[in-house]
């Protein structure tokens, strides 16, 4: 395909790419509202019905338009859940990508302090107490580290926050060591669990 072809066909997929987003914002569409059928579009957009199925294309592989048998397409999620599950392999593998993630993460549980304390209810206090002697219990299981960092999080009712979880928390859990500091001494781990949950029942943000 000559240069000058395949550079004017980037340029269309990009200009419907604009518009698709465009028609969703203005119009307001919430997850579940269809959108118009692959003609109407490529006649409202001036474009071809193949350069339009390249751009609903590109919205699917991010789950912001998703299509049904006798549904035709609709909106799906407008909001990250894991926005970084495709990197994870890579970064896995990466001890730099590793550390920074562990970095994030403190920065973050720190940083929201005063929310996880306004959240936390009697529930989450039981779940996150029993949390650390199920990691004591199983010295070769990492899910109760996993779920308790995790539910620390969740407390924020930071959607971006929990987006992020898959990064900050389960990367540097599958990547060796469990703890920047601790490595993988569990009882000193599990210690400094017990206290931020007993932070949090005081109340303490410091």
């Amino acid at each position: 395909m000559p240069d000058a072809i395949r550079n004017g066909r980037r340029h269309a997929l990009a200009a419907v790419i604009k518009s698709l987003r465009e028609y969703i914002i203005d119009h307001r569409l919430r997850p579940g509202d269809r959108l118009p059928t692959e003609h109407e579009l490529a006649r409202q957009f001036g474009s071809s019905r193949n350069i339009i199925r390249e751009g609903m294309r590109y919205f699917r592989a991010l789950g912001i338009i998703t299509s049904g048998p006798r549904v035709g397409a609709t909106v799906g999620r407008l909001f990250p859940v894991d926005p970084f599950a495709g990197y994870l392999p890579f970064l896995s593998g990466d001890p730099r990508s590793v550390d920074e993630a562990r970095q994030l993460r403190l920065a973050l549980e720190t940083g929201f302090a005063a929310l996880m304390i306004e959240h936390c209810d009697a529930a989450d206090l039981a779940a996150l107490t029993a949390l650390p002697e199920q990691f004591l219990a199983n010295r070769e299981c990492r899910d109760a580290d996993i779920m308790f960092h995790s539910r620390l999080l969740r407390l924020t009712r930071n959607r971006l926050a929990e987006s992020l979880i898959p990064l900050v928390v389960g990367l540097p859990a599958s990547s060796g060591a469990l703890h920047p500091w601790f490595g993988d001494d569990v009882e000193l781990i599990c210690g400094r669990h017990r206290e931020i949950v007993a932070a949090l029942s005081a109340g303490d943000r410091e």
